[in-house]
């Protein structure tokens, strides 16, 4: 499943400079029509956004579009990202059609869930390490499966993690005798609206260090955990529900 999830300001200004620097692939659906045009984030002139379009061997009629309301999905990394934005101008003569658009205010994240995962009762703690922070976040495990976990942080863990960001965790299984140290790409934050909390998606890391944990890890879950953790609900839409 998919949800929109709203970056904060930081995670926005880093990912427009990062689709500019690699030319990120974007999608523009201008709302007064049924169809839409594609190209290239090629620069930035202050609160503008320059976008040239792709050749296809015809021009697209963008002389209407200017300042039309438009929706934009920009492709970055394998990651789709949406914001709302206007098509200030729109040039259709010359070799290479443009189009500037206004700079976003708000950008969203498409998270989707790429692995199932089941509520965990118990609550095991958990400890996640930043690159930046020389102490731990604490928080416990609500959600675990094969490929990830979701937990809950405080809430002032929003600043210091980034979506995409790796960072490093520690924590037992309840029954368990090992403590496991693996690496995770944060996938999702959101606030939870029952507490002040941060829950956080994260997604296991291949394991590069030949420790064996994330292999030992995947065993216990699939021989003992999974079978006394209570099922997960299905087919939530809300971000809180699928990290």
């Amino acid at each position: 499943m998919q949800g929109l999830l709203d970056l904060t300001h930081r995670q926005a200004v880093r990912v427009l400079e990062q689709a500019l620097r690699t030319r990120a692939r974007v999608e523009i659906e201008p709302s007064a029509g049924d169809w839409s045009i594609s190209g290239y984030l090629a620069g930035r002139e202050g609160d503008l956004l320059r976008v040239d379009l792709h050749d296809r061997g015809r021009d697209w009629p963008l002389t209407p579009l200017a300042g039309a309301l438009c929706e934009v999905g920009m492709l970055l990394d394998g990651q789709m990202y949406r914001f709302s934005s206007c098509i200030l101008t729109a040039e259709a003569a010359g070799a290479a059609q443009r189009v500037m658009l206004s700079a976003p205010a708000v950008v969203q994240v498409c998270n989707r869930r790429r692995y199932d995962r089941r509520s965990c009762p118990e609550a095991p703690v958990i400890q996640v390490f930043t690159q930046n922070q020389p102490g731990a976040l604490v928080g416990t495990i609500s959600e675990i499966g094969l490929g990830g976990l979701a937990c809950l942080l405080p809430g002032a863990a929003d600043e210091e993690l980034l979506i995409d960001e790796v960072v490093r965790l520690r924590f037992e299984l309840p029954g368990g005798d090992e403590t496991y140290e693996l690496s995770a790409c944060v996938c999702l934050k959101n606030a939870s609206q029952q507490r002040d909390d941060l829950i956080v998606g994260l997604e296991f890391c291949p394991d590069i260090s030949g420790s064996g944990a994330l292999g030992r890890l995947r065993q216990a879950l699939a021989q003992e955990y999974m079978g006394r953790c209570t099922e997960g609900h299905e087919g939530h839409d809300t971000a809180e529900d699928e990290p």
